[in-house]
């Protein structure tokens, strides 16, 4: 994760932006801005391979995840799992708050019996908003600043056990919130049934983001869901003014840019990666969306313009 540590603090480039890290582990940033900043669109595409947390205290912060977009205001928190796509962030006024970064092998160790955490946090793939209660941003934020002292204590000799303990009641507060909010929308479900263009959106989302590097037809999602192309299209139209295909060709351009990001992976590989017939194919597809070869937006990131 130390690559992780640098990109992370450039794209949350606020006045004021923190880092304590403690090896690979874990990293906490405790992250002001007193000016509003600009949607960071110089900044790639990035897919954080760890379980990560944005808080907000203050202020808001704004940006898309897999595709959607979201904004944080007081009170509420954003749960990443590694395979979660963020990308078009804007820091707003006075935002103040944190972003506590776990590497999946540090969670495991921590927590042997996942699977009641994986039930619980199931729900956050689709919709990873949380909004606490006050004293509960206060809980989440005091032990976050704890795990900061276990990071400082570097002569403790249990300091390990200590910010594992901390990172522990990290992960079972976050789960109970999210068992509770479970909890009060089963009970509001009861009273009013699902929308269903809702229920297509979230799950064209979902097939969206396990196939779309090998499904580049929406004939494919359509079939998935039951419905037509045609049908699907207008959904997503009504909903984001996108048509099913252009979704997906997003979809198909952030996965593109995340592998040319990585400097060990040529074209070809990417273009393999990504179920292009050839390499040229690949080339003008990418070019068509984003005005420049994947060479050249390869060569940009790597000259540190990105």
């Amino acid at each position: 994760m130390n690559t992780l540590n640098v990109s992370f603090e450039n794209i949350l480039d606020a006045k004021d932006t923190s880092a304590k890290a403690f090896g690979d582990d874990v990293i906490v940033y405790h992250i002001k801005s007193t000016e509003e900043k600009q949607p960071l669109d110089n900044i790639p595409s990035i897919r954080i391979d760890a379980v990560s947390f944005i808080i907000c205290q203050y202020g808001d912060i704004s940006f898309t995840v897999d595709y959607k977009n979201y904004r944080l205001t007081k009170g509420m928190t954003l749960s990443l799992s590694k395979l979660h796509i963020l990308d078009d962030i804007h820091i707003g006024k006075n935002f103040e708050g944190y972003a506590l970064i776990i590497s999946d092998k540090f969670v495991l160790s921590i927590v042997e019996d996942m699977q009641i955490i994986k039930k619980l946090t199931t729900s956050s793939r689709t919709s990873p908003l949380l909004m606490l209660e006050n004293d509960k941003i206060q809980l989440i934020v005091d032990i976050i600043e704890r795990i900061i002292r276990g990071i400082k204590a570097t002569e403790h000799i249990l300091q390990k056990e200590l910010i594992k303990n901390e990172v522990s009641n990290f992960i079972l507060e976050i789960a109970d919130i999210i068992y509770k909010t479970k909890l009060v929308n089963k009970n509001e479900n009861d009273t009013y049934k699902e929308n269903s263009q809702d229920s297509i959106i979230q799950n064209f989302i979902m097939l969206m983001i396990m196939h779309c590097k090998e499904q580049h037809e929406v004939s494919f999602y359509a079939k998935e869901l039951c419905i037509t192309p045609g049908h699907l299209s207008r959904v997503l139209n009504a909903f984001s003014g996108k048509s099913a295909m252009k979704w997906i060709s997003d979809a198909l351009i952030s996965e593109a840019k995340i592998l040319l990001r990585k400097p060990d992976i040529n074209i070809q590989q990417i273009s393999e990666e990504l179920h292009f017939g050839e390499q040229s194919s690949f080339s003008k597809f990418f070019k068509k969306h984003t005005g420049v070869t994947p060479v050249e937006y390869r060569n940009t990131i790597l000259k540190g313009k990105f």
